[in-house]
């Protein structure tokens, strides 16, 4: 014979066990799992468009593209390319723009960024800061979401003699669909 208060605690029970089962079932059939990756781009500057104002050196605003290779922390490698648009003071500015990172499979990684730049003093050089978020992959990459923490310095000023060689630090949370 069931008593009251054991009825009472085996409808607990079997509401708690359909609620278990229900998460279970759902991010089982989500399978999508949160990543991470850290990475390092090695890159310098393929093409650049200074458009100052009028007749001072800054403030100015342009277009640039970026090649390089990109180092894995698990020692995947890839190839880089990014394009975007800046604007810069005397004292550094802003950069924004997409990036692909394309691996030995063929498989891409494109991603936007937001970057701030500000002038190391006493030299040409910038250090970097910013975020990003990856907006789409092909081959094993197909249907990534995420984003970005980006960091990095320039090793090399952009002149005559130099194309701004640089280095990002990039860490990127990210998932993928299930397969």
């Amino acid at each position: 014979m069931i008593y009251t208060g054991q009825k009472r605690m085996l409808k607990k029970g079997l509401i708690i066990c359909a609620l278990v089962l229900t998460n279970i079932i759902i991010l089982t059939a989500n399978n999508s799992f949160a990543e991470t990756s850290k990475y390092r781009i090695f890159s310098h500057m393929t093409k650049m468009e200074i458009m100052p104002f009028g007749y001072m050196k800054a403030p100015a605003n342009g277009i640039f593209e970026r090649r390089g290779l990109v180092s894995f922390e698990n020692g995947d490698v890839g190839i880089y390319l990014s394009r975007g648009t800046f604007t810069a003071t005397p004292k550094g500015g802003t950069a924004e723009g997409f990036s692909q990172i394309t691996h030995g499979d063929g498989s891409t990684v494109v991603s936007s960024f937001n970057l701030n730049f500000t002038k190391i003093p006493d030299t040409k050089l910038n250090t970097y800061t910013g975020t990003g978020k990856v907006v789409s992959g092909t081959g094993r990459f197909e249907g990534i979401q995420g984003e970005n923490a980006v960091t990095g310095q320039n090793l090399t000023p952009y002149d005559e003699e130099n194309k701004s060689e640089s280095y990002f630090d990039v860490i990127s949370n990210y998932t993928l669909p299930s397969k």
